[in-house]
């Protein structure tokens, strides 16, 4: 895999965008740039500077559909996200990514006219260290559902409706898994959302976090969080405006798990599938593995994950 950082259109595309933004460029955006750069770096077989390179040829050519080359493998991008299953909002993130490396390096898209989606809310991304920061400064019962949350990505409601007699048909509930110091602990969830059922796990940190509290001593009907909704929200907003953080929500630790595993460049439909999206019967047929082969990635994985 390309190093980006030491692609000489990365670094002229970061410079751009710290001089545009007049501060240095935060690491969530440059991981989210990242994410969507390597993707259609991928996508086109080549790495940011053979696309910079190609575009400098392309754009010295008389024939208009030679010079629009790259605009149209922009926009086969955008159709292969859309066919994906991808939102209108990550697709225009994924393009304004592209756009951004090229415009940066002097030779902006033209005409490419990608649907913007609704305006995008910007959710907190911690970085490991400040995650476990703000773990360690909670309540014990709010480290407990910030841990869960970063290693599963589940959301908010799935998490709030999670008891301890929950689990896996292949394992033993939650409850039997820890008992018997199974870790990842398997978790095959119905989503409260879209009755959708998926499957995720709990790693090491969430394990030892479970068994270091009175969790165990619950019954198994017991929710292992019986707050509400903005009981979970006001305490995580606390935390961050302690920290001037904007937008610190649950949403944000979906998103790190997401960011995590896709730096770890674990299949990006096994993610998705991991946070309860569904995939559609088909895809998830052909590529979502049985529950023991998906224990087994998500353990490859999880270092990227652990505090």
């Amino acid at each position: 895999m390309v190093d980006l950082e030491n692609q000489d259109s990365i670094k002229r595309m970061l410079t751009g965008i710290s001089a545009k933004k007049g501060r240095a460029v935060s690491e969530s955006t440059r991981e989210t740039y990242f994410i969507y750069i390597r993707r259609f770096c991928d996508f086109c077989g080549k790495t940011p500077d053979d696309l910079i390179d190609d575009r400098k040829k392309d754009w010295k050519s008389d024939d208009i559909f030679i010079r629009r080359r790259h605009e149209e493998k922009v926009k086969e991008f955008a159709d292969y996200f859309r066919g994906e299953g991808y939102s209108s909002n990550t697709i225009a993130t994924a393009v304004g990514a592209v756009k951004s490396l090229y415009s940066s390096n002097y030779h902006p898209m033209i005409q490419v006219n990608i649907p913007s989606g609704h305006p995008v809310r910007e959710y907190k991304i911690p970085t490991k260290e400040e995650l476990n920061q703000v773990i360690d400064s909670a309540m014990p019962w709010h480290a407990e559902f910030m841990t869960l949350t970063k290693d599963c990505g589940i959301s908010l409601q799935d998490m709030l409706a999670l008891k301890l007699g929950d689990g896996s048909p292949v394992y033993g509930s939650i409850k039997d898994q820890l008992k018997k110091g199974w870790v990842p602990i398997h978790l095959n969830i119905t989503r409260e959302k879209t009755r959708f059922k998926y499957h995720t796990f709990l790693g090491e940190d969430s394990y030892e976090m479970l068994n270091n509290t009175a969790t165990l001593q619950n019954s198994s009907n017991k929710r292992i969080f019986p707050y509400a909704d903005s009981t979970i929200q006001d305490a995580m907003k606390a935390l961050g405006d302690k920290r001037g953080w904007t937008s610190f929500t649950p949403y944000s630790l979906r998103k790190w798990f997401r960011t995590q595993l896709t730096l770890s460049d674990m299949n990006e439909a096994l993610i998705e599938s991991m946070m309860g999206h569904s995939l559609g019967k088909v895809k998830e047929a052909y590529l979502v593995p049985p529950p023991q082969k998906l224990r087994e990635i998500y353990e490859k994985h999880y270092p990227a994950l652990k505090l």
